[in-house]
């Protein structure tokens, strides 16, 4: 189970932002807040996993992927190319 996702310069998230889970987590908010980017960027992680291409370090579309979040510069805060994107994932040890 993900104990928290950390995005930075993400979609709707340009600092650093952990977003802690938890077995029932519900995502709620304004418009425009960010509520579907953190959904977004799960399904981006798991079709970029999941892909063959080994060389990939993200999938943005893939043929039969869960998202299309478009080119490198859509997904980018402020579609700005002088910044890079950041994803992290907080697994339990086991």
């Amino acid at each position: 189970m993900l104990r928290s996702i950390q995005l930075e310069n993400f979609k709707a998230f340009g600092q650093r932002t952990t977003i802690p889970l938890a077995p029932i987590t519900l995502i709620f908010g304004q418009n425009s807040a960010g509520k579907s980017s953190v959904l977004q960027s799960l399904n981006l992680l798991k079709q970029t996993r999941e892909s063959r291409d080994v060389e990939a370090l993200l999938l943005p579309r893939t043929e039969n992927g869960f998202a299309d979040l478009g080119s490198f510069q859509d997904m980018l805060f402020d579609h700005d190319l002088g910044r890079s994107i950041s994803l992290r994932i907080d697994l339990p040890l086991k």
